[in-house]
């Protein structure tokens, strides 16, 4: 009888790399479109074309509402498309300490739900989505787990990009 040769765990490894490889590519072949289609602003790192700015934080009133400085002009935006925890509720300071990092300290820009098309929400703010580092601040609200894609009135123009977020916050049990 011969004795059955082990395979080192250096080729163990070289197996085991080569097999996520392939499992990576396949899952990127069948469900990449997806994935990047309408988000490239988070993929790579590109504004919107109708993008303003750039701006500076004033202050960060909660998990997706600001003030900021554009110019001489101040202006008070609500983040579209995400609902975090209003005051008294739990998780409001670690939501609004999650925006403040995002966006403390970086030039932000914003873009409106239709091109050059403002629009204000009942309490007067602007209705935006938010810019800093080329990465869109809602969207990354959402996969932090600070809230999930609101869709109370529609999904908007960066859906893809919030559903890819909400699948990976909710993989990764952050909503």
């Amino acid at each position: 009888m011969t004795a059955r040769r082990r395979k080192s765990p250096a080729r163990q490894l070289k197996q085991l790399v080569f097999a996520v490889l392939v499992l990576g590519a396949l899952f990127l072949a069948e469900r990449g479109s997806e994935l990047w289609d309408g988000a490239t602003d988070v993929a790579t790192g590109e504004l919107p074309a109708d993008a303003r700015g750039p701006c500076h934080v004033i202050r960060v009133i909660d998990g997706d509402t600001l003030r900021m400085r554009c110019g001489s002009e101040g202006m008070k935006v609500r983040l579209l498309r995400i609902d975090t925890p209003e005051r008294n509720e739990p998780k409001y300071r670690e939501a609004s300490e999650a925006l403040r990092s995002m966006v403390e300290g970086r030039d932000l820009f914003f873009t409106y739900e239709e091109a050059d098309e403002p629009t204000r929400g009942g309490y007067g703010r602007l209705l935006v989505y938010v810019f800093a580092d080329g990465r869109n601040v809602n969207v990354e609200m959402v996969r932090a787990g600070w809230s999930q894609f609101d869709r109370r009135w529609g999904e908007g123009r960066f859906a893809r990009a919030f559903r890819v977020a909400e699948r990976e916050a909710e993989a990764a049990g952050r909503l």
